[in-house]
């Protein structure tokens, strides 16, 4: 459909996200157990809710979200515009997030696991990984599984393993793919640096942050320290506050403060850092090297 067609009366009026826009209907509360009458907050998107959640409220705050897509959101105080990356509104009036979603992360995990080692838990595969140097002992991965989202905006980008050789196993794929989605996560990164923006304090969230190795991986390659939220629950504790301000049952934004539990630092290691900036150097190379191979590529599968 060209964007001429679309009327602007499909389009409600923006709201911001703690703003009352109505109360349950009889009907709604028939269909939910809900109470008639009950305030209707604007609420706001899943990952801003969950950035807010984990802490993001100044300037300079990143989250990396390890789940089955990979998320990274960088709070400012101006908006950013830049092609390579999303901008939203964050819920504190005055605060904007910079942000990326890499299509896939923790999928590609599920997708190793079950396809190669259903045997396995993920916390044997962690343990056979970890006694590998960084870099997979020369293996490169890009984790462009189902495309690439930011900062690639390249649909038909592809999964793709450079170095294998007969001396490589199950482990070093594994790592493989751990270390791919860091360079995706430092590509990012290297997008902000470029416009100015480094991370002050950086956390980490969602089901990958379970995993010790991953974390430490994504700490070296990143070479930030990562705060871990305990038993973090994600965007509906953003959610639910952002009613409750609607609602005037909170009264500062700062309140989410007393949500949010720091169950440990993950230091990176400068070694590895400094190893893993020579690998992602390649991981760009092989990229730019394989960009136009990727259309022709879909052309003979189509």
């Amino acid at each position: 459909m060209a964007l001429s067609t679309i009327s602007r009366t499909w389009l409600t009026a923006p709201r911001w996200p703690a703003e009352i826009v109505g109360e349950v209907t009889k009907d709604a509360a028939d269909a939910t157990g809900l109470k008639v009458g009950t305030p209707v907050v604007a609420g706001s998107a899943d990952h801003v809710a969950s950035a807010f959640s984990a802490g993001l409220k100044a300037e300079g705050d990143l989250l990396v979200k390890l789940g089955g897509a990979g998320d990274i959101l960088y709070c400012v105080s101006e908006p950013v515009i830049d092609a390579r990356l999303f901008l939203d509104y964050h819920v504190i009036p005055g605060l904007y997030l910079v942000n990326g979603c890499m299509a896939a992360s923790g999928s590609i995990i599920k997708w190793f696991r079950n396809g190669f080692a259903p045997e396995m838990d993920y916390a044997a595969l962690d343990a056979e990984a970890a006694a590998l140097p960084p870099g997979a002992e020369g293996l490169v991965l890009l984790p462009y599984f189902l495309g690439e989202k930011t900062p690639l905006h390249d649909p038909l980008a592809r999964g793709t393993v450079v170095g294998l050789a007969l001396s490589h196993t199950r482990a070093h794929l594994f790592r493989a793919i751990l270390e791919g989605i860091g360079y995706g996560f430092y590509h990012h990164l290297e997008v902000l640096a470029e416009r100015g923006l480094r991370a002050t304090r950086a956390r980490v969230a969602n089901g990958g942050a379970r995993s010790t190795l991953w974390k430490q991986i994504t700490a070296d390659v990143l070479g930030l320290p990562l705060e871990q939220i305990a038993r973090h629950p994600g965007s509906s504790l953003g959610a639910a506050f952002v009613a409750g301000i609607g609602v005037g049952a909170f009264r500062r934004w700062e309140e989410i403060e007393r949500y949010i539990q720091i169950e440990g630092v993950v230091e990176p290691n400068p070694t590895n850092h400094a190893r893993y900036r020579e690998f992602f150097h390649l991981y760009r190379a092989i990229y730019a090297a394989l960009k136009d191979v990727y259309p022709r590529l879909a052309g003979l599968t189509s």
